[in-house]
C-alpha cells in the first residue's frame, strides 16, 4: 500500500507539471452538456414563472413565482416539475416580482429565501423590496400543501442613481451581501448592498459595474460562491469569482457563454443544489424545466467533483489494482487507463 501510494505522488508531480504547459487541453470556462428537459411544471398556478432558485436544504426542491399580478406566494416544485405547495408569504405585497434566490443562516441547517419586488417597467416607483423568508420543510415525496410562511423580514432599497426596472436578484452565499442587476440598459447595471441588519430602513444601493451586455432577466450563485450566471431571453454568461473578492469583481472577468434552450419567454436560471449544472425555465403555463449539466473531466465517482478521491479510484485502476469503476476511470476513451487519463483528471481537478 505505502509503495503504491508513493507511485501516486511521483505520478501526480509529473501530471502537475505538464499541466502547467496546459499540454491536455487546460481551459478557463466551465463546460456544460446541452439542455435536457427533465418534466413540465404541473402545477397550472405557475403560468408566468419569472424566477427559479434550488434548495441546499432539501434534495431535488426547486422554488419558483410568477411575475406581476400574482398574489404575495411562493411554489414548491420538484425538478421533474411535479407540484409539492403553495406558500403564502405572511406581511408581504406582490406588485412585480421578479426573481428569487436561497442564502444562508447563522444556522446550517436553515437558509433564507429572498424575493425581489424588483420589477419596474417605466422606472417609476422610488424603491424596491427584498423579502426575505425562513425555508421551510419540503419534502420532494410530499403531496402538494398549501401553507402560510411567517417570519417574513423586508429591506427597502434605493438605487443612487433614479428608478429604474430589474430582473435578477443574487445573493452571495459568502457574506449574505445582495446586488441588483438592471434589465432595460444597452449594458445591464449592477448595484449591491453590503449584508444588511433587517430593520425596515430603506439603503441606498451601490452601483459597481456594468455588465457586457444588457437586458438581463435572471441569475444565481453558485452554491459556494465560486460562479454567477445571468441570463437574458435568448443568451446565457458565467462569470468566475476571483478568490477572495467581492462577488461583483466576478463581472470585471471574461465572460463564459452558456446554452440556452429556446423558450417563449424565459426569464428564470438557477444552479442546481451543488452547482453540478443549471436549470431553466420561461413563463407560460406547463412549461418544460431544461437543466445542463456541468462536464467533470475528472470525476471518476460520478460526485459532482474531482479530487484526491478520484485520484486515488483512478491510480488504483491504471496499477491493476481498480474493479468496476475502471470504465469511468478511462477518461479519454482510449485502451485502458493511463498517463493521459490522469493528465485530464489532474487538468479537471486544477480547473
Amino acid at each position: 500500500m505505502a509503495n503504491r501510494f508513493s507511485w501516486k505522488s511521483r505520478v501526480l508531480g509529473v501530471v502537475l507539471l505538464s499541466l502547467s504547459f496546459c499540454s491536455y487541453g487546460c481551459g478557463d470556462c466551465p463546460q456544460f452538456e446541452a439542455g435536457e428537459s427533465l418534466g413540465n411544471v404541473e402545477s397550472p398556478l405557475i403560468n408566468e414563472a419569472s424566477g427559479l432558485a434550488a434548495s441546499r436544504q432539501h434534495a431535488g426542491v426547486l422554488w419558483a413565482h410568477n411575475d406581476s399580478g400574482d398574489s404575495a406566494r411562493i411554489f414548491a416544485l420538484a425538478e421533474d416539475g411535479t407540484h409539492l405547495g403553495v406558500y403564502n408569504i405572511v406581511g408581504a405585497t406582490a406588485r412585480d416580482w421578479e426573481d428569487i434566490a436561497i442564502g444562508p443562516s447563522a444556522d446550517p441547517n436553515q437558509d433564507y429565501i429572498y424575493i425581489g419586488e424588483i420589477g419596474d417597467n417605466n422606472a417609476v416607483h422610488s424603491s424596491i423590496v427584498i423579502y426575505r423568508v425562513p425555508e421551510p420543510e419540503v419534502d420532494v415525496q410530499q403531496s402538494p400543501v398549501t401553507v402560510n410562511l411567517g417570519g417574513m423580514e423586508s429591506i427597502t432599497l434605493t438605487y443612487p442613481d433614479g428608478a429604474r426596472d430589474a430582473e435578477t436578484l443574487l445573493v452571495d452565499p459568502n457574506n449574505n451581501d445582495i446586488y441588483i442587476v438592471s434589465k432595460r440598459e444597452a449594458l445591464s447595471r449592477v448595484y449591491r448592498v453590503a449584508a444588511p441588519e433587517f430593520v425596515g430602513e430603506s439603503i441606498t444601493m451601490s452601483y459597481v459595474c456594468n455588465l457586457p451586455w444588457g437586458w438581463a432577466v435572471g441569475g444565481d450563485v453558485s452554491p459556494n460562491g465560486s460562479e454567477v450566471i445571468v441570463r437574458g431571453y435568448t443568451y446565457a454568461s458565467l462569470w468566475q469569482r476571483p478568490a477572495g473578492e467581492l462577488l461583483w469583481e466576478a463581472f470585471t472577468e471574461p465572460a463564459c457563454s452558456l446554452g440556452i434552450i429556446s423558450e417563449p419567454q424565459g426569464e428564470a436560471i438557477c444552479f442546481d443544489r451543488f452547482g453540478c449544472g443549471y436549470l431553466t425555465t420561461s413563463e407560460n403555463s406547463y412549461q418544460p424545466i431544461y437543466y445542463f449539466a456541468r462536464v467533470h473531466t475528472g470525476d471518476v465517482n460520478g460526485d459532482c467533483s474531482v479530487n484526491l478521491i478520484d485520484y486515488e479510484m483512478l491510480c488504483d485502476c491504471w496499477l491493476g489494482d481498480g474493479s468496476g469503476v475502471c470504465l469511468s476511470a478511462n477518461l479519454d476513451g482510449q485502451d485502458g487507463v493511463d498517463l493521459v487519463d490522469l493528465a485530464l483528471l489532474a487538468s479537471g481537478w486544477l480547473r
